[in-house]
């Protein structure tokens, strides 16, 4: 006997308000598909585009969507009234059929889950195109290899969701929440992400072509290797964002992306670009002047540094911070004093604690504060976890450290090397500080 489809907008007998299965429907045997909301909108939909998606992605094409066809294309797909109705029961008794049925792919093509309470539920492979998923509750799901092309997920809670090869080209996520969401070699092209929280979101090998991410928070998501030609990133957040082995120079409003903090950058990333990453993104994600400006392959070799001062010292760490970075190293700087939200606050103590070497600005101003303290505490800490990677290089600008209190600085006073910048307003004395400072940042 042939699966049993959902008819026209009528639900089946107990069937929820939040899963009506109004999309994918057959009357009187023959096919009718309503136009979804996001036909025509993606570049990416039907499936004449399957061969230039494969080719596009390589490798990375994600299984369920390889053998996919789109949705505004399959007129006959409809969700399986059995599928639906196992739904319907819960999340442990559909997770439990699951178990009992795995060589069974769910079908709950263009189903209406707006709302939806699917918090853990086992939706590996399930046929999702289409689905209108808006603000369904989809934390902790297991969703590797579903095919949720097209599916409106706009304000959906996917908060730690493993999306591992997911198709979502074309797909609805607007204000979604990704937080630490799985998105590894998921097919994203064309997907609408505008305002998503991807924060310390995995998407390695994502393929994110023709995406929108603008106004996306991208704080500490890691993109090594996705794919980002034609993305929109205009107004994006980012900080502790990883760029590795990323091709940046055919993405969209980089010079608009605010930076929160440092990101990683490597040359593997700046190589593939061949240098057409513009000058304000590469400053703002704290690439130093001499990786900008130099010839690929000719630059000099320092660790990463973040420097961390008064704003009462500004003048000072401007000065020096333009002087490192013109002799090629690779700074990030945060005055301590702005009124700033927790929430940036905390990405730039994780910034300190990542970076190779935090260069903290000692003065009368600043020794008194109970930040500077942590800082140094924690990278004391950090040196005697990793010897030789994580370093602490204090800054003195004056005598304040003598009287300092806190075991911190007795540590700085019992031998720990010190950058004496005291005479700094003097031209040769700064000099030869930069210098010693500048062989203590060699890698």
């Amino acid at each position: 006997m042939p699966p049993r489809r959902a008819s026209s907008r009528i639900a089946p007998a107990g069937t929820s308000r939040w899963l009506r299965p109004t999309l994918c429907r057959e009357q009187e045997g023959r096919p009718v598909a309503p136009v979804p909301p996001t036909a025509g909108r993606c570049s990416f939909a039907g499936t004449d585009a399957a061969p230039a998606r494969e080719q596009a992605l390589g490798p990375f094409w994600p299984i369920a969507s390889a053998s996919a066809k789109s949705v505004s294309r399959q007129e006959a797909a409809m969700a399986d009234v059995e599928h639906l109705e196992r739904a319907l029961q819960g999340v442990e008794v559909w997770n439990r059929w699951r178990d009992r049925r795995p060589a069974v792919r769910p079908d709950l093509c263009r189903a209406d889950l707006a709302g939806a309470r699917l918090f853990g539920a086992n939706l590996a492979g399930t046929d999702l195109r289409g689905a209108i998923l808006r603000m369904a509750n989809l934390r902790q799901a297991m969703l590797l290899r579903a095919d949720l092309s097209e599916a409106n997920l706009d304000k959906a809670d996917l908060v730690e969701a493993d999306l591992r090869e997911a198709g979502l080209s074309c797909a609805l996520l607007r204000e979604a929440s990704l937080h630490r969401a799985n998105l590894e070699e998921a097919d994203l092209r064309g997907a609408d992400l505008a305002w998503a929280d991807l924060t310390d979101a995995n998407l390695r090998r994502a393929n994110l072509s023709g995406a929108r991410l603008e106004e996306a928070d991208l704080r500490g998501a890691d993109l090594r290797g996705a794919v980002l030609a034609g993305a929109g990133l205009a107004g994006a957040r980012m900080g502790l964002t990883i760029l590795d082995a990323v091709d940046l120079s055919a993405a969209q409003g980089l010079e608009h992306v605010r930076h929160l903090g440092p990101s990683t950058i490597g040359v593997d990333a700046l190589y593939p670009s061949g240098g057409r990453i513009p000058a304000a993104f590469l400053h703002g994600a704290g690439v130093a002047e001499a990786f900008i400006a130099a010839p690929l392959g000719r630059w000099p070799a320092y660790r990463s540094c973040f420097l961390s001062y008064s704003t009462r010292d500004a003048g000072f760490a401007e000065r020096l911070h333009a002087d490192l970075e013109r002799r090629g190293a690779c700074v990030w700087r945060a005055p301590h004093g702005l009124q700033v939200g927790d929430r940036i606050r905390d990405a730039l103590d994780e910034a300190v604690s990542t970076h190779d070497t935090l260069c903290v600005i000692l003065s009368a101003h600043s020794t008194p504060s109970r930040w500077l303290g942590r800082e140094v505490a924690a990278a004391l800490e950090a040196e005697q976890r990793r010897p030789g990677k994580a370093r602490l290089l204090p800054l003195v600008l004056d005598d304040s450290l003598s009287g300092a209190e806190g075991r911190w600085a007795a540590a700085l006073r019992n031998g720990h090397p010190v950058a004496d910048f005291r005479a700094w307003q003097e031209p040769l004395a700064y000099a030869a500080a930069l210098e010693e400072l500048l062989r203590a940042l060699q890698a």
